[in-house]
């Protein structure tokens, strides 16, 4: 018969096997990323990531992460009762941690007169303090200028003055502007760090560890829930060899370097070592760690079973065996630790048993109400209750231990990104004391800006004795003004 070697024939043989080579590169790709996604290693890991981004939505923490990051916080309280003077005290912070900006100000107030205050700037471009009542002016160091003002100042260990610094801690400060500047960013470094370290030290357990997958429920305070479980079975070397492993990476680990470089230049700015020899000592404390680790010899075994849902952690439980001592643990988070109704840690040696309980009856738009109980055998150690009225902003806190007890009570009211906190009393044991104390979270304010001011490092030690003398004749005159009516 004759072949029939048609061009159409031929495109169409060849779509063919390409058809059926997409389908078996298809369906292999699908194959391999179910096997990837659905591997041990994979889910816990996944699992540990997406428990610790939860712990970050918990309101408390995500309030205080804003605050630090381009917020506030301020306090006032009057004086009268609890110091016996007719003031209110004052005093406010600025931070914003990750761009390595801070500011702050206290005062002693006279209705709205200001009797005394005092500021202070801290920015990468230099610090200073100024205050209405006790200053003429302004008084700062630029470490934009430092390099070329230090030489020859006050601080100069060469001038032999009151004010000196050691040789080693001067020769840091030539350095100060880029030394500060090489700390921005440090909460994006920390986290950044932290996720690699953590994610490498599952990693590496679960590889070296014998490791179990299956399926269990588990009940909890929200009812039971049904899990992927993974059993890890490790000893001692098994350990060892896990964290040798990770700290082995951070000796040649050139982003860990990095950051540890420019943190060991901040820190040398407070005392009298060179940088490098700080550094040194950083990777010297991983070299100890590692002959600690390699060299002891411990008779441990260890069974840890991880209880996954949607993506993660709901709880974990275990056995540790050292000698002939056994611990046994539970923790208990719940499909997801932001809306959990109770989480639970605890641990039993057969003789004793330890525990902490968080539970909340109610967390809702119009209240939250819910209680940490630390316990021992049964024995309540210390319980604190929260009773917060979203909507009308009443709010109880109450801790209780053996021998002591605490309780505040006041208002916390929200609006938008600030939140009021105000203690109008507290009782301690049976003695009640009347506070008026009000602390104000704001998550977006406004750093006020440096003022200009006079170079310290341009005076000499008669300027700046004078300038403390000042200070004392304006506190003293102060002072005889308002004395406690106690």
């Amino acid at each position: 018969m004759e072949e029939n070697n048609t061009p159409n024939s031929n495109k169409k043989t060849i779509a063919i096997i390409a058809g059926a080579a997409i389908g078996v590169i298809a369906i292999g790709g699908i194959t391999t990323a179910a096997v990837i996604t659905n591997s041990p290693k994979y889910v816990l890991t996944t699992a540990v990531e997406n428990t610790y981004k939860d712990i970050q939505k918990f309101e408390a923490y995500e309030v205080l992460n804003n605050v630090i990051n381009g917020g506030s916080i301020e306090a006032s309280m009057p004086l009268e009762d609890v110091g016996g003077l007719d003031l209110t005290a004052n005093a406010k912070i600025y931070l914003d941690v990750n761009n390595l900006n801070a500011g702050a100000n206290a005062a002693l107030l006279d209705d709205d007169e200001t009797v005394m205050d005092a500021s202070i700037f801290f920015k990468e471009s230099g610090i200073a303090i100024k205050s209405e009542s006790l200053l003429d002016e302004a008084y700062g160091i630029s470490f934009k200028n430092a390099a070329k003002n230090l030489p020859g100042s006050i601080l100069d260990p060469d001038e032999k003055t009151e004010y000196s610094l050691k040789e080693q801690q001067f020769e840091n400060w030539l350095t100060i502007e880029s030394s500060i500047k090489g700390c921005k960013g440090i909460q994006d470094d920390y986290e950044k760090i932290s996720k690699e370290y953590r994610k490498m030290l599952i990693k590496s357990l679960v590889n070296n560890a014998e490791i179990k997958s299956g399926k269990d429920s588990i009940k909890t305070a929200d009812g039971k829930i049904s899990c992927k479980t993974i059993t890890l079975t490790f000893d001692y070397e098994t350990i060892s060899k896990s964290l040798v492993e990770v700290l082995e990476y951070a000796q040649k680990d050139k982003a860990l370097e990095d950051v540890i470089d420019r943190y060991a230049k901040a820190t040398a700015l407070t005392c009298n070592d060179e940088w490098d020899d700080i550094k040194d000592d950083f990777y010297d404390e991983i070299d100890d760690a590692i002959d600690e680790i390699e060299d002891e010899d411990m008779d441990l075994d260890a069974e840890l079973v991880f209880y996954i849902s949607g993506s993660r952690i709901v709880a974990v439980t275990g056995v540790i065996e050292e000698d002939k001592d056994e611990v046994e643990m539970e923790i208990i988070l719940g499909k997801n630790v932001t809306t959990s109704k109770e989480i639970s840690a605890v641990f039993t040696n057969g003789k004793e048993e330890v525990g902490i309980v968080y539970a909340v009856d109610e967390n809702s738009k119009d209240a939250y109400e819910a209680t940490v109980e630390l316990y021992s055998n049964n024995r309540t150690e210390c319980k604190i209750s929260i009773d917060w009225e979203r909507k009308g902003g009443d709010f109880d806190f109450e801790m209780e231990a053996r021998k002591d007890s605490l309780s505040l009570s006041g208002t916390l009211v929200e609006k938008g990104t600030v939140h009021t906190l105000t203690i109008e009393k507290a009782k301690e044991d049976d003695e009640t004391i009347k506070l008026d104390l009000t602390v104000i979270f704001n998550e977006k304010d406004k750093m006020p800006s440096s003022p200009k001011f006079t170079e310290v490092l341009t005076m000499d030690e008669d300027d700046i004795e004078d300038i403390g003398k000042d200070i004392l004749k304006a506190m003293e005159k102060i002072s005889n003004k308002y004395k406690s009516n106690k």
